[in-house]
Formats: C-alpha cells, sequence, structure tokens
C-alpha cells in the first residue's frame, strides 16, 4: 500500500496516514521482484500472507526506505515492525469512525484507486494507475454486460475468487463488479488451481464464473473424455445439446 501524502508511521500513528493506494504482486514472485514493485510504488506497508512470504520481505527491508510496517495475515508478527492480523484489526477498532469518513469524503473520482503491475514480459514490470472512476465505471458496465442481478437484494449473485487479485480481471470480477451488485464471494482452498478446483465449486455453486482460457481448456478436455466413452441415445442427446449450446451462444455474440 501506498501513501503519497506521508513519510513515515510509526507504532502511535500507524493509522493516521491519509488515504492510500493498494498494489498487488503475485505469490511466486522473488525478492527481487517483490523489491522491484514495492520500490517503484513507494509502498509503506507491506501486507503478506506468511511465513514464507514475510521471509522474502525482510531480505529486502533494508531496500525500500518508504516501508515503515508489514503486516502478516497468518501467523503471529514476532518481530520490530511487523504487525498480525489481529493486531492489525486492534488498532483499526481503536480509531474513530470520523476518521475513515473523514477520508472517504476526500476521495475524488479522478484519484488513483490501485496499481495494477504488469507481468514483466516487456521488460521489467510497470505500474498501471487505475482511478476510482475508471473502476467504478468499468464495475458498472461489466456487471450489465454479464447479465448480474443488481444490488436491491444481496447474494443473488455468487462468485468463487480463485485467480490472482493482483490481476485486474479477478479484481474486477471478485471485488469490484461483487460490492456493486451486492454479491457473496467465495474463496477456495490454496490448490484450487492443482485441481481442487471442481470441488470448490460444487462447495461454492458460484452463479458467475470468471476463467482464464488454460481452466476452460481442462474443462473441455475433461468433458470431451467423458463424451469418447459414450454411446447410443445418450451420445446423440449429448451431441445435439452442445451443437444448440454452440449455436446459441454464437448468435448472442454476433447481436
Amino acid at each position: 500500500m501506498s501513501c503519497q501524502d506521508c513519510d513515515s508511521a510509526s507504532d502511535n500513528n500507524f493509522f493516521s496516514i491519509c488515504s492510500g493506494s493498494a498494489a498487488g504482486i503475485y505469490t511466486t514472485n522473488s525478492p527481487e521482484a517483490c523489491a522491484h514493485c514495492a520500490f517503484d510504488s513507494e509502498a509503506n506497508i507491506f501486507v503478506v500472507e506468511d511465513e514464507l512470504q514475510l521471509t522474502k520481505v525482510l531480505q529486502i527491508r533494508e531496500q525500500l526506505p518508504h516501508l515503515t510496517a508489514i503486516v502478516q495475515y497468518d501467523g503471529k508478527g514476532t518481530r520490530k515492525g511487523v504487525y498480525s492480523w489481529a493486531e492489525l484489526m486492534e488498532l483499526g477498532n481503536e480509531q474513530p469512525d470520523s476518521i475513515l469518513e473523514d477520508r472517504l469524503k476526500g476521495i475524488a473520482i479522478n484519484q488513483c484507486c490501485a496499481l495494477i503491475y504488469t507481468s514483466g514480459t516487456t521488460g521489467r514490470p510497470k505500474g498501471v494507475m487505475l482511478t476510482h472512476d475508471n473502476l467504478a465505471w468499468m464495475a458498472i458496465t461489466s456487471q450489465n454486460w454479464s447479465g448480474f442481478h443488481d444490488a436491491t437484494q444481496a447474494y443473488q449473485e455468487v462468485v468463487i475468487s480463485f485467480l490472482p487479485l493482483s490481476h485486474i480481471a479477478a479484481q474486477m470480477a471478485d471485488l469490484y463488479c461483487s460490492l456493486s451488485c451486492n454479491a457473496a464471494v467465495g474463496f477456495p482452498d490454496k490448490n484450487a488451481l492443482k485441481g481442487t478446483l471442481v470441488e470448490n465449486m460444487k462447495e461454492i455453486q458460484p452463479t458467475k464464473f470468471l476463467a482464464v482460457p488454460r481452466v476452460w481448456e481442462k474443462m473441455h478436455e475433461k468433458m470431451a473424455e467423458i463424451g469418447s466413452s459414450t454411446t447410443g441415445l445418450k451420445k446423440v442427446i449429448a451431441t445435439w445439446a452442445k451443437a444448440e449450446g454452440l449455436k446459441r451462444n454464437v448468435n448472442k455474440m454476433e447481436g
């Protein structure tokens, strides 16, 4: 997290910093890659998941002049300047709601809300600045285009968040669209992309599902494998149904 309006945050004023912007990184990033994104965004708060990710940040801590605090989501913050999630929640509870309300009033639509770092395939990752109005407009547009129910009734839509939230696609589908239409978000286990996603989907039962091409390809391969062993009337019905489904969706895409 970065904040352009303050230079430091001691233990006593950790929550007195001004409004900030968030930047995500991959959990598979090397310490060097983490250092580049954190230095480039001038991050003063670093949020890590567990001890493994914390170790990376501690290795590069001296390279980050703006860094004043680290928050460890899973585990206890036993080192100086490292807060556990429980400690972070306690610090937040100690602050009056007026602080949050003042910050909300100070947000302008053209201010940067988030930094999305590119994959780095064309050189070092570059931070893309996305504004509040950009994200809000895209959330409503995506919601309407994808046929999300409106927000008048909560949890009519359910999504499953399994793609990296450092991607704008996952942020848009899992966070911004879900907020704008009052959806429920389910988080699968960390092995979702290693084979447990189907079981997670059975439990969460998402009404909307966003995936990268490889996930759809794996689903298609599994369906083709099952289809190849089907015979007789069952195969005739399945072949007809898939052809009708393809025709309908092609017609929909072509207007």
